[in-house]
């Protein structure tokens, strides 16, 4: 028996907050997070957690949150990691998951949102790497 979703796919980009550009004055910095260590717990998946520490490196790279292109985030990927093809892992769409419990249901997407060539960063997607990984103890 398939269950209804946890939450309204309709919805998910007004729980994800608004886009950083958008937020004058925005108090978290990208040096404000230690992207050197994974982000526990703040996209509920490990390879989500990976793929976001690509996307703060390249924010700290920019020294800022402003939009960037497959091919910026491609660089730094090969680059650190040596290999190509970079996953943004549920960062941008929704994937599906299972649980016997409570049958399938969306999970992630709406954390980056995809416009004109460019990714745009949540506030919601920032603050949940600096709950994560501070750059200093608070």
């Amino acid at each position: 028996m398939e269950m209804e979703p946890r939450f309204d796919p309709r919805t998910l980009l007004e729980q994800r907050g608004p886009l950083v550009e958008e937020v004058v004055d925005f108090p978290i910095k990208p040096g404000d997070i230690n992207a050197n260590k994974r982000l526990f717990d703040a996209y509920g998946n490990t390879e989500t957690e990976i793929s976001a520490g690509y996307i703060i490196r390249l924010c700290q790279e920019k020294d800022s949150w402003k939009p960037f292109t497959a091919e910026e985030i491609e660089e730094i990927y090969h680059r650190v990691s040596s290999h190509e093809g970079f996953s943004f892992n549920q960062l941008v769409d929704q994937g599906m998951s299972f649980s016997i419990v409570t049958g399938r249901y969306p999970v992630g997407g709406g954390w980056i949102v995809l416009r004109e060539g460019k990714y745009h960063l949540t506030t919601t997607f920032v603050e949940a790497a600096f709950k994560s990984s501070p750059a200093k103890a608070q």
